[in-house]
């Protein structure tokens, strides 16, 4: 889950945050609460509550530190998607119960009774760290050492999804233009998507890949696969969807049409493409093990989609006879480097 085009790495970034000042909370804390403990805490630069401002927009980066037990509960969270972190606010003063003229519930002041915080935040990256789990945030406005209560999803509603088809055309606009360029696409052949959570964005029907906009991306529902928003979908559609529900790992999936590929199949029909790609070298044996192939079925129907989600469950790369290449992955970038190296093969094997 680690995406690289975020800035500083995590390390470099929990570096930032000093640790001596505040002790990160562990599982539980001094609380009237009882039955309820932290999932984890907060690694910020912010180190008193007066340093906090009162709102997330000026409020610095900030990483969720989840411990291991919870980290379960993460899956279907991604990158680009909204979210409302609850913490609790420690260092608060719990003896208050007016601000000026205000009672304090009438605010959303931290000094309060049983202060609460509520926090609204998008997730710039995921990467684990030993066995917890890292969420990296574009702003968060607590202090180092906050403990974590819970995390709602949302990616639900027009906002959510005005949100989730922005990430994708940022994500997938480059990642498309380079397997143009290097010939794994060819005019308004192949497809892409990216799962957000509870969505799938996709490709528009007949986008062409070396020149993506924002109007070429659709979002759609990643259960019913209603159309939430934009143009007419691709008609691999049923395909992405298939992999993503067959493979939870899944988070990004590229089908291209690679030319030495294809050659490669024609030249030596009645083979897998894993036969096909046998030799004698160590990149072959690798990369062999991890494709699968589905016979010669028709472009966009059912049975193509479902015979490809359940050869996804063993391969990353399935290799549909007749039609071209499907990679899933947990980004676009590592879907495209697994689709260059097994083209790569191919023209190698084509020289032999």
């Amino acid at each position: 889950m680690t995406n690289a085009n975020y800035g500083a790495s995590f390390d470099a970034l929990l570096e930032s945050f000093a640790t001596d000042e505040t002790e990160a909370p562990k599982k539980s804390w001094n609380s009237p609460l009882q039955g309820y403990s932290a999932i984890g805490s907060v690694r910020s630069s912010l180190h008193r509550p007066e340093e906090c401002p009162s709102g997330s927009s000026d409020a610095p980066e900030a990483v969720l530190e989840i411990l291991p037990e919870f980290v379960p509960g993460l899956k279907g969270l991604a990158p680009g998607q909204k979210i409302t972190v609850l913490t609790w606010l420690h260092l608060a003063n719990r003896n208050t119960l007016q601000q000026a003229e205000c009672g304090v519930f009438a605010t959303h002041g931290s000094g309060r009774p049983n202060p609460i915080g509520l926090h609204e935040a998008t997730i710039v990256a995921m990467e684990y760290y030993a066995s917890s789990m890292l969420l990296r945030l574009d702003a968060l406005e607590v202090v180092d050492g906050t403990p974590v209560l819970d995390i709602k999803g949302d990616f639900s509603g027009t906002e959510g999804v005005a949100e989730a088809l922005t990430f994708a055309a940022n994500e997938l606009t480059g990642i498309c233009a380079v397997a143009h360029n290097a010939g794994l696409l060819v005019g308004f052949n192949g497809n892409a998507s990216l799962r957000l959570g509870n969505f799938c964005v996709i490709t528009k029907s007949r986008s062409f890949k070396a020149g993506l906009t924002g109007s070429d991306f659709v979002a759609l529902n990643l259960e019913d696969g209603q159309v939430l928003a934009g143009p007419g979908p691709s008609i691999e559609t049923g395909m992405h969807l298939g992999i993503y529900r067959a493979q939870p790992a899944a988070k990004a999936v590229l089908h291209t049409h690679p030319t030495s590929l294809i050659a490669l199949a024609l030249r030596m029909p009645g083979q897998s493409m894993a036969e096909r790609l046998d030799m004698p070298i160590f990149e072959a044996d690798v990369l062999r093990r991890n494709i699968g192939s589905v016979p010669r079925l028709e472009p966009g129907s059912r049975e193509l989609a479902e015979a490809v989600a359940e050869a996804a469950k063993e391969h990353q790369a399935i290799w549909m006879d007749g039609h071209g290449l499907c990679v899933w992955a947990d980004t676009a970038t590592n879907a495209l480097a697994l689709s260059e190296q097994l083209e790569g093969l191919a023209r190698l094997r084509l020289h032999c």
